[in-house]
């Protein structure tokens, strides 16, 4: 049962954005070229890595995935969108992407969310299912609700990306 819909717009932002790391992963599992892995991190700033730990950092992260997957699998509106995604694989490039948006150490391998969802002609009822799903995985993972609304401001600059709009 659906309490509250914090940031609907961000959380329809993050959805996609997530969708969008399962169109990073092919049907054989193996996942793609990042866009750009030029960059190094040890030219890079000190990054804020407080998200990172309010997310309870490396085991934090992983449990949150997991919750997320649980109940995105599970979801008969969306399930359809990851039936051909290796599921190991896509968990590790959305653990990439959560820990390295939140200001944690580690790098993302994936592709870009425009070149992930390019040609997927994927709906925004599709992207609102994704959203409550990993609002629930969030309550799941008992974080509280400025903590769920930071992830939610990160990934929400990703929609016209992921929706092509």
């Amino acid at each position: 049962m659906r309490r509250h819909f914090v940031l609907h717009t961000p959380c329809a932002l993050l959805a996609m954005a997530l969708l969008a790391v399962a169109g990073n992963v092919a049907a054989d599992g193996a996942p793609h070229a990042a866009a750009d892995a030029s960059t190094t991190t040890a030219d890079a700033p000190a990054r804020d890595d407080s998200l990172y730990r309010a997310l309870g950092g490396e085991q934090g992260v992983a449990t949150l995935v997991e919750a997320l997957l649980q109940r995105v699998y599970a979801d008969e509106r969306i399930a359809f969108l990851f039936a051909e995604a290796d599921r190991n694989n896509l968990a590790r490039l959305i653990r990439e992407q959560f820990c390295n948006e939140s200001g944690g150490p580690c790098a993302y391998s994936g592709r870009s969310m425009a070149e992930s969802h390019s040609g997927l002609g994927l709906k925004e009822k599709e992207f609102d299912a994704f959203v409550e799903d990993f609002i629930d995985a969030m309550e799941d993972a008992r974080l509280p609700y400025r903590t769920q609304n930071r992830m939610l401001k990160i990934f929400a600059p990703m929609r016209p990306d992921i929706l092509h709009k």
